[in-house]
Parts: structure tokens; sequence; C-alpha cells
């Protein structure tokens, strides 16, 4: 079929044929629109009128091609609209249609075939259609579409067709004669100074649609009275919804607009206009609705005047990431607009399409405005709540205009029940303080082990005569004791006996440095300090002492902001509170043993100080315990059921026997799935969540194996309640990420001494005391919550912001990897994600290429450091102050190895602009995008000789991979055996292969060479017969058909084949210059040694040479390699190279080619016998020697020419320093080339 116009794409369509081909039978960007029908139709004459649609516009016969470095569009002479009829009477239609479009949709379209539309007509019963269109959006936005199918109907009727339209390219040209440098002045100066930062919505695999309803006859009324379409108001309310889904106020959205010129004609053209733009906004609380629309209004359509600028350059101006875009769909396809399509009734409409975007938010204008979410990677109840969300504030945008912003609700009326009633918590607590509890255990019951043990009537004895003891020193109501004890039985009787006193307890760790004991000291201004020196005397009886629920209990110290412990207090209700609500979880009993594992002056001790004990079980005391073994040997020789540590220590357990132990609760830090998974079968598994100033625990769950994911930390434990708030203190809906607030009676009274601080912290909220906790959560539809990570542990890596716990997240979904820390590192433009994983057998290239495939390029570490485990600080939680170094990426980016790895590298280069490129180098990590990715497929296509489909690139990322793949599949084999080194004007310098076969080794040469240069590789499956003369023989006839001069040289073995080939060509009659042989050594008679020993020495030559051009050790000892048959050489050998990183565990085989090749052309090197010539050669001879394991004695040539004396009379001989292999490398390269140059300026050659 003729083509009869070609012209470019938009830089919006490229993005959609990058998608597109990305992403085969995805159905991306197909657009799925149907109408059911009412009155007679004629189906012929339907069609006959879709035809004529066809032959009058022409995007209805655009195709795209890519095969070459621009895609363009090719309009062809001339086709007709695909059709067919199907007929749905007599059956479930609408699941027939539901089976159809899934089936429609994932079909596609070939890009390369036009049209890209087609129409399906249904029928449904008498006189009822369904007409069906599917098309894909790289043609036709929605205004055309509506435009085309006004047209269609006229046609159909046979009314006159508005005259021929103007044609799309012109809207092209228009966008390429824009003034580049005017459109991003603009878009600089509206990005300006803006952080990107994206959504953190919960995500799925899945895809999902749904779509909710918004009535807007009252809307539009109250909107056009203070002229603001109804467009405005859901671009305002997406702005809004991501101001308070991020918790900022300086907000830019994605929003999907067509930019059509003002031109005459220009309204009615048909084709792609729209134009994905950053919305940037003031979300400023204290405005009023009304006056912020307005400002919306007028900066959307200024924004819109400048479109035209290519999506990445806008990108690359600091636009947020392409996570979530809203289209606003014009109407025109609003069915109002055809009250009847020429003679037939309009019932309904309705519209499906998929994108490339993480989550798509259309808002459709037909029976009222239709929302609608499409995600690829949204949980669907998320993407709902969003919608529900959008909903009211559209809503509220419209009918509350002198409201401000920050005052509209954005929660359903169905979410506020459902909070206010999940905050429902009211239970009656004792007003009797804990140890009342445990004075009422049976006094022969065991209680304490430990150093010594007690029973229950025991420890209440001792407990009795050491609070007497403090009462006579005059402690009393609200005074401190201090605690200056180890881990142990004392302590126990000695914080029971100071509640018992009436006063409140804290614990000073014997181990910590002085400085931090006297701060704490010289703050709480204890009456006692206990130490183990104490003795104490007085009765057993109990004291007479009175204690309400308000009185201090306990101060527990934890890490200030300015490097000074603060004191925290709680009251005797909130401990008593806290201890019943975890007896609820725990049920505990006299059957139990606890270990007393935290330490003690971590909140989370308290539990375990009291709850055992309160219940009737026994508590274990042990002063040694180290996470790992140790733990697991105190856990089974005390027959321990029930512990509470953190989800590190627990971690460190590893795969230990603790299945004695019925209960587990994991506190102090988000818990991972894969610990639940691994340890929830067969036990109660409770995850707990809750800050020292309210009372150790606010929220908690039981955890059960068969969960995917991370588990949430549960719903508010008894009279407690959470709120959750924006940065502006209003509330946040479900699933909306906000700031933890707690209320309730486990509130601490506040901090000790520090007045402004607890002013601070303890704020007041809808009429009540609520703690701000600093920590990030969103509320699920099930009233539980995800815990997100720090407010105060973002990191701002290049302008976004981070949390760890994401990252986190998405590296312990790899099977490998148990625990995961992600943390920042650098300053400025160079601050960067460092990761440090404990797992088995992690496979770092791996982990980074699925990192690459979930997450935003800024969210993939640049350090990743695999750890045996993570250090742990007193308290059991990951000590990230501890942590090494950031390593390296997980591996040495090593040079091309072979050829086929050059040529990609070459061309990832040449595309990227980069100098060099390394082996285990991914495009997409080294400035690669998918719009370049077309043109390394097309070059690499040409280089080839081979058609390579465009996900290939997707899937072979790195260079070792593309090139693995290329050597694999038949239909990439190479037509050409030459590989460019370099390019240049003139004739090239053609070095051929040394032995290996590859050509990799000349690069450090020829980059300081003039000029340019090929390679000339092995050729592929040579006989094991062949000769050096057989080698020249192939290669002089492949050069053969080239013009003069021709420049040949070679290194090692390589300079013996070119030393052949130049004899041979110049024989022939062709220009040949001097060849160049660098370190060529003819052979020795063969020595009288065994064979391992032979294939042990030229293993170390190989491995000196990786050590030399890499600067890697390989680690191989000749001696020791002697002792192995030379199989088990290779295998020996190829370990230490994974081992020293020049290979990845999956790239071994390309290091095993290459020594076969290696073996195989030094075979035919030890049987060479060159001609005898007068043909000029110059001989570069390495002056050093190759270290004693790697000298092969059959090349070990005691002549200073390397016996070419004897062969060429027009020998010349330079030497240069370095050795063998080392002269190729830098430094020595350097001279190697100067001498080069030298030389062959002298003679001319150059």
């Amino acid at each position: 079929m003729a083509v009869v116009d070609v012209y470019p794409l938009t830089s919006m369509q490229e993005g959609m044929l990058v998608d597109t081909l990305n992403a085969p039978g995805s159905g991306v960007y197909c657009e799925q629109i149907a109408m059911t029908l009412c009155g007679p139709l004629d189906p012929v004459a339907l069609r006959a009128a879709a035809d004529a649609l066809v032959a009058r516009h022409a995007v209805l016969r655009t195709a795209f091609s890519w095969k070459r470095d621009t895609p363009l569009q090719a309009v062809r002479e001339a086709a007709r609209m695909p059709w067919q009829e199907v007929d749905w009477r007599g059956i479930d239609a609408a699941a027939a249609e539901r089976d159809f479009r899934a089936t429609d949709s994932v079909m596609g379209f070939e890009l390369n075939r036009a049209p890209l539309i087609r129409v399906t007509l249904a029928r449904l019963g008498t006189d009822r259609w369904r007409l069906l269109w599917t098309y894909h959006h790289i043609v036709l936005d929605g205004w055309s579409f509506g435009m085309l199918l006004a047209e269609l109907a006229d046609e159909y009727a046979g009314k006159r067709v508005e005259p021929d339209r103007r044609p799309f390219r012109d809207y092209v040209r228009w966008l390429r004669d824009r003034d580049a440098d005017r459109l991003e002045r603009h878009w600089k100066s509206v990005l300006d100074g803006y952080e990107p930062v994206s959504p953190d919505l919960p995500l799925s695999g899945e895809r999902t649609s749904q779509e909710i309803v918004v009535e807007t006859a009252r809307l539009t009324d109250r909107l056009r009275a203070r002229r603001i379409t109804l467009g405005t108001a859901v671009q305002g309310a997406w702005a809004l919804l991501m101001s308070r889904y991020t918790g900022r106020r300086d907000v830019a959205v994605w929003v999907a607009s067509a930019t059509r010129p003002t031109d005459a004609g220009a309204a009615s053209m048909v084709g792609m206009f729209v134009e994905t733009l950053p919305f940037r906004v003031d979300a400023d609380p204290d405005k009023p609705a009304g006056e912020w629309l307005a400002d919306v209004q007028r900066a959307a359509a200024r924004d819109r005047e400048y479109g035209g600028l290519p999506l990445r350059r806008v990108l690359d101006l600091g636009a947020p990431p392409l996570d979530a875009v809203l289209s606003v769909q014009n109407a025109g396809h609003d069915s109002s607009t055809w009250q009847s399509f020429a003679d037939l009734g309009v019932e309904t409409m309705d519209y499906a399409l998929r994108t490339s975007f993480p989550l798509m938010i259309n808002a459709l204008p037909v029976d009222g405005l239709r929302l609608g979410a499409h995600s690829s990677t949204v949980d669907k109840q998320a993407a709902g709540l969003l919608l529900g969300h959008l909903k009211t504030l559209v809503t509220g945008l419209a009918e509350h205009p002198d409201r401000p912003l920050g005052e509209l609700e954005m929660a359903t009326e169905d979410e506020r029940r459902s909070i206010e009633l999940w905050n429902n918590t009211a239970r009656t607590v004792s007003s009797e303080p804990v140890h009342r509890l445990i004075e009422d255990q049976d006094p022969d019951r065991l209680a304490l082990i430990g150093d010594r043990t007690l029973t229950y009537g025991e420890l209440d004895a001792e407990s009795n005569r050491l609070a007497h003891w403090l009462l006579g020193q005059g402690v009393g109501r609200d005074d401190i004791v201090a605690l200056r004890l180890d881990r142990s039985v004392e302590l126990i009787i000695a914080i029971l006996a100071t509640g018992k006193a009436g006063a409140a307890f804290t614990v000073l760790d014997p181990t910590y440095p002085q400085a931090r004991i006297d701060a704490i000291v010289a703050d709480a201004k204890p009456k006692v300090v206990l130490t183990a020196e104490t003795v104490a005397h007085g009765p057993t009886t109990r004291p007479d002492v009175t204690i309400a629920p308000d009185d201090l209990a306990y101060v527990v110290y934890t890490s200030g902001s300015t490097g000074n412990p603060k004191g925290v207090m709680i009251e005797h209700r909130a401990l008593r509170n806290v201890i019943e609500s975890h007896q609820r979880f725990w049920q505990l009993g006299p059957d139990d043993v606890v270990l007393q594992f935290c330490a003690t002056p971590f909140d989370a001790a308290i539990l375990e100080f009291f709850h055992p004990l309160a219940f009737g079980a026994r508590l274990v005391v042990s002063r040694d315990l180290v996470p790992g073994p140790m733990l697991a040997t105190t856990l089974r020789e005390n027959g321990i059921t029930a512990l509470t540590c953190t989800p590190s220590a627990l971690a460190a357990l590893g795969d230990e026997d603790i299945s004695g132990v019925r209960t587990l609760s994991m506190v102090g830090e988000k818990c991972p799935g894969w610990l639940v998974r691994k340890h929830a079968r067969g036990r109660r598994f409770f995850n707990f969540y809750g800050p020292a100033e309210a009372a150790v625990t606010v929220t908690g769950r039981e955890c059960f194996a068969h969960e995917d994911g991370d588990p949430d930390i549960g719903r508010p434990i008894a009279n407690i309640r959470i709120h959750v708030l924006d940065a502006d203190g209003h509330p946040v809906p479900v699933g909306v990420p906000g700031e933890l607030h707690i209320a309730g009676v486990g509130l601490a009274r506040g901090y000790l001494n520090q007045p402004a601080l607890t002013e601070k912290s303890f704020m007041h909220f809808s009429g009540e005391r609520v703690y701000r906790t600093g920590d990030v959560v969103r509320r699920t539809a099930t009233g539980a919550f995800e815990f997100l990570g720090r407010a105060d542990q973002q990191i701002k890596i290049r302008g976004y912001r981070v949390e760890p716990g994401e990252v986190e997240t998405a590296m312990l979904a790899d099977a490998s990897i148990d625990q995961a820390v992600v943390i920042g590192y650098g300053e400025g433009d160079s601050r960067a994600l460092a990761a440090y994983v404990v797992g088995r057998d992690v496979d770092v290239p791996t982990l980074r290429q699925t990192l690459t495939a979930t997450l935003p390029p800024y969210l993939v570490p640049s350090s990743i450091t695999v750890l045996p485990a993570l250090p742990l600080n007193h308290n059991g939680k990951v000590d990230r102050a501890a942590l090494p170094a950031p390593g390296t990426s997980g591996h040495t980016s090593v040079r091309p190895r072979e050829a086929t790895e050059l040529a990609v590298a070459r061309v990832f280069a040449d595309t990227l602009g980069l100098d060099r490129v390394g082996a285990t180098d991914n495009f997409f990590h080294i400035g690669g995008h998918s719009l370049l990715a077309i043109k390394v497929i097309t070059r690499l296509g040409q280089h080839f000789g081979c058609d390579l489909d465009f996900r290939t690139l997707f899937e072979h990322p790195t260079v070792e991979a593309l090139a693995r793949f290329l050597r694999a599949d038949p239909s990439a084999r190479r037509e050409s055996l030459i590989t460019p080194l370099k390019a240049g004007e003139g004739a090239p310098l053609l070095l051929i292969h040394p032995a290996g076969g590859n050509v990799t080794a000349y690069q450090e040469l020829v980059d300081r060479l003039p000029g340019p240069a090929c390679g000339l590789e092995e050729f592929p499956d040579i006989p094991q017969d062949t000769t050096a003369a057989d080698l020249a023989d192939r290669y002089t006839k492949l050069l053969s058909d080239r013009d003069g001069p021709i420049r040949l040289g070679g290194w090692s073995f390589g300079g013996i084949l070119a030393y052949e080939v130049a004899v041979r060509l110049a024989a022939a009659g062709h220009d040949v210059a001097p060849v160049l042989l660098f370190d060529a050594v003819l052979p020795l008679p063969a020595p009288d040694i065994p064979v391992p020993v032979l294939s042990a020495r030229r293993f170390g030559r190989f491995a000196h040479y990786l050590e030399v051009t890499l600067g890697v050790p390989v680690g191989v000892d000749p001696d020791a390699l002697a002792a192995l048959s030379p199989a088990d050489q290779l295998d020996h050998f190829v370990a230490a190279c994974v081992a020293a990183d020049i290979v990845t565990p999956t790239g071994t085989d390309v290091l095993r080619r290459i020594y076969a090749s290696y073996q195989r052309s030094m075979a035919i090197a030890d049987r060479a016998k060159p001609t005898r010539s007068e043909h000029p050669t110059v001989l570069f001879r390495a002056a050093d020697r190759l270290p004693a394991g790697a000298v092969d004695p059959q090349y070990d040539h005691p002549d200073g020419d390397a016996g070419w004396g004897r062969i060429c009379s027009a020998l010349t001989t330079v030497t240069v320093p370095g050795d063998h292999l080392s002269m190729l490398a830098p430094p020595h390269v350097d001279i190697l080339a100067d001498t080069v140059l030298a030389h062959l300026a002298r003679r001319a050659c150059l």
C-alpha cells in the first residue's frame, strides 16, 4: 500500500510508541468506547460511513515506523475501517461484552499497520445495537473521537459533512516550529525550587479499574456563577488531593491536557493533541476555595500555552515522577451532544482506557461527572478510596467557595463514621496499681528465675522489706528512685518495692557511659539511688501506702534531639491499662515462662517487668543475652514460652530451634512480613506499636503465617484513640499518610523538667490532649494502621523525599533477603541511598535489577552491601551509626571481554554520549531511557544484521546480558567479524585478535592513537586442526576487497596472524603499510613438561592479564593448580573470578567461552610457522618479564627480537615499558602509544 506522507511524531506519541512496544499484549493505550443505539439500523450503510471516515482523515490511515533513529508516522494512500458484526441476542450480552472487551484490549494493534482503529457492531435485540470502538490513543484523543463520531452520524444520515479538515501534520509542524528555549524557560520558571514527591499509595500487582459518578447539575451551576469550569474544579481537586496525600502544600501534579494551536481551523483538526503537563500550585490552607480555584484556572490556561516541550526535558527540569496522572476529557463525546445518532437514540456510552502510568484518573463529563481510576500498581481498595476523596473535594470546592482550603473535608461520610467507631475503645480498668495484681498471686508458685529463684511469696516479702526501707529514707509520692542495677532478680525486687513505697522508678544501666548516667541522675534528682551494694532492712509486711491512678509509676529516659536524654513520666493508670490490654492479647497463665529480654532502660522492658508477674507466670532474668545462638540456648534451657523482642533480634536467631516459644511479640521496629511467615506457624505472633510517651503500647494485632506483605500495627488498645493528622493539624481520611497522634489514658504526664518540650509534643486536638509521635502511618479500610516510617527519617535525594521503609520493603520482597536497612549518605548532589542486607546467597546484580523494575530510579540504592548480620544497639534495634561505610554497587563494572560485548558497549556509549561503558553496566542506570532505547535497538539491529524486538533491551539491559542474548539467538548473528573500536577519518588501523578471539585488549591503545581503528575478531567454530596459515588465508580473503593503504597490527598471537595476512595481501598487490607487532613472540620447541603444569602456567598468565586490565587480583596460585586436572583447573579459575567480582555468577559462560577460545588459539600458535618475507615489520617488545607463575615456557624467548629476526629481513625492534600483558594497560600504554606515533611519523605511515 503506497505511502503518501511521512512526518515525525510528537513527543507524546513517541512516549506512547515506546510504552506500547515495551508491553505487547497489555492493551496499553487501547481506548474502548461503547454506545447503545436504539432504532432501525442499516449495518451496511454504517460500515460505508465508517469507510468514508478513514478515506477522509489521514490519521486513520497512519501507521508508525521505528526502524531508524527517529521514529516516523506514515500515511497510507488508502485503507478500510476494520469491521466485524456479532450477534448477542439470546445470551447474556453484558457478559459477552466483558469477554469481548478483555480479548479486544489485549489484542491491541500492530503499530506499523494502519488503521489503528476498529469497529464492532453487536446486535442485542430488535432495533437494539451495541457499537464498540477500539482505537490506539497514539492517533486520536477524546475530543477528536467525538468529532469523528458526530461526522459518522452525519455521513450515515446522508447529511453534508464538513470539508476536509486541516491535517494532523500541521500540528506536528507547529510543535516543531515552537521556540523550544522559550518553552523551556517557562517550565524552568514554573518548576524552580520544586522538590519532587510521589504519593505513597498501597501497591498491588493487579491491574484495576473502577468508577464513581458525581452528580453535576448543582455543582456546575455554582461553578458557572463564579466563571469556573467543571474541568478546573476537577484539576484543582486533583492538586489538593495530591497535596493531602503527600503532606505538601507546594505540590505539582500531572494533567493530560489538549494543546491545540489557536490558528484558524485548528479546533477542528483530528488527531492526538494531548500532552501530559505538570501543574504546580500552592495549596494554601488559609485561602478561600473560590479564590484558589480562580488562580488554578488562570495558571492552567497559561501553562497550556506552553505545550510542546518534550516530556523528558520537562522531567529533567524537576517535574514530579510520572506516578499519577489526571486526564480531564472534554465533552466531545458526551451523549447529551447527540440525543440521537442520525435517526437512532443513544442510550448509554461507556469509556475505558489502559495507560502505562501506574495510576490514571479519568474525569469524563458523560451523564454527570464520571471519575475513573485505572492502575497497574495501586491497590484496588486504595484506588477506590482515592476516587471517593476526589469526589468529596470536587464537591467541596464547588459548594463552599468561601471556606479555607484547609477546612475542606476529604473523607467520605462513611469513612468519618468508621473512624469514630474505631476510636470507640472505652473499657473499664481497675484503679489499683499493677503491683497489687502481683501481690494476689499464689505465694507458693515460682515467680522469678535468675541468679537465684523466688516464689511469689518470697518476692512479696523481699519487695516489702525494701519498700519499708525506702519509706524510711523519706521516699514518698511522685519521688523518683534510681535503680543502678544489672538485669537481675534484685532489679525486679527494687521495681516492685519502689511502687509499694508510692514512688516512681527509673532504671540506670550500669553499662552505660558514666557521663550518661550522670546526666540522667542530674535531671531526675532521685530521692535514692539503689545499687547492688544497698543493704535494706525492714519488715516483710505490705506497706500501707495509698496510690492514686494519676500518681507517677516510672520514668523512662529516651534519646533527645539535643543529644541529652529526656525523661518520660508515666502514671499508674497508664501502666495498669497497658498491662491489662496485653493480657487480652497474650492470655498468660501459671504455665507460661517469660524471658526478660529487652534492655532494662528500654520502655518495652516495662511490660516484661510487670505483665508475667501480674498473671502468675514465671519470669526468667538472665544477665547475658546476646541476639543469636546465645539467646536461642537461653530460650531452650529455660523452657521459655513467651518472648518480646525487636524484629532485628528475632531475625538474628536465624534457623535456631525456638519451637518451645508459644508466643512471640514484636516491638520497637517495623516488622517485616518474612519474619511472620517464618515464625507465626504453630504459635501466636503479635505485632505491637507504641512510643515511650504513651506507656509502651497503643496498637497491636495478631499476625498469621498465611498473610502476604508486611503486617500492619493493628488497631488501638483499650482506652486509646488514634488520630492521623496532616501537617496543618487536620485529620486525613482512610488510605492517606499522616502523622500519628495518640489520645487516651496511656499518655505520659510529660517530659521531666522540660515544660517547653512537653507543650510542643503534647498538644490538643478535637478537645482532648494528644501526643504527636512523629511517626507516619496510613489507616487501612479495616481500621488498622500501616507504619510507614519516621517523618524525621526521610532522606532527600536529588530533591526527592525518600522514605527508607519503602525501599526496604521492596528489597524484602526478594526471597533471598532476610533483613534490609536503607540510609542516606554523602552531601549535596552526591547524596545517595545506601542499602545493607542480610540474607542467603544474595545476588546483588539480580537484586538491583528487581529494584529497578519495581522502584523509580531515585529509590534504587547506589550502594548495596551484604552483611552477615546487622549491628544492633543495646535496645536490640538496628544501630545505623555502626553500619560500615557504603560498599560498591555490588559488583565491579568490568571492561567488555569479547567482541559482542564490545560492540554492544560501543552502541551504548555512542547513543548516550559516554566515553566508555562496562560489561556489567545497565543501559538505564547510565543515562538511558525509553526513547533512546529505540536508537539502541535500531543500531544494534543494523550492526548485527538482525531484527531485534524492542523488549530485548528491557529484558537484557546490561552489556553482558544483551551480548549473551545476541550470541544465543541464531537470528542475531553478526554478518561481519570487524568490530569498530574507534571512529575517525581515513584508513582504519586493523588489529587482529590475540589468543582468546576478542579484540577488547586493544581499546586502551586505540583510544590514545589518532584516526579510526577496527578489531578483527576470531571466526566462530574453528575446526580443531586449523593452522595459523589457515586463519591467515581466511582473514586475507575477508580483507581483499579493501582499498589501500591497509594498516595491520596485532598483539601476541594476533601479531603472528597480522604478519601472515600482511605478507599475503602485499603479495596479492595490495598497498599494505608496515605491520605492527605488539610483543608477538614466535613459539619455541614444545617443552617437556606435564600437561597439567603447562595448563596451570597458562591459567596463571590469563589471571595476570585480568589483574592488569581490570585491576582486580584473581587469587589463583599456578603451583596449586598444577596438582589438578585441566578441567578442574578451569572450574577453580572460574570460581576465583566470581569471588573477585570479575564475572557475575550468571555470566561465567562468557569466561569459559573466552578461555576455550584462548586454549584453541594457543594450540594454533604453538604450531605456527610464519612465512619468510621482506615486508616492513615493527616489533614493539615488552621490556619486563612476566611474573614467574605466568611465564609460558614455550614463549619465554631468549632473543630480543622474539624469534622474528630469522623470519623477517625488514624488522625494526623497539623496546617499550611493561611486560607482555601490562604494556597495553595504563600507565605503560601511554608510552606505547607515544612510541607508536613517533615511529610511524618517522616512517610516514600516518
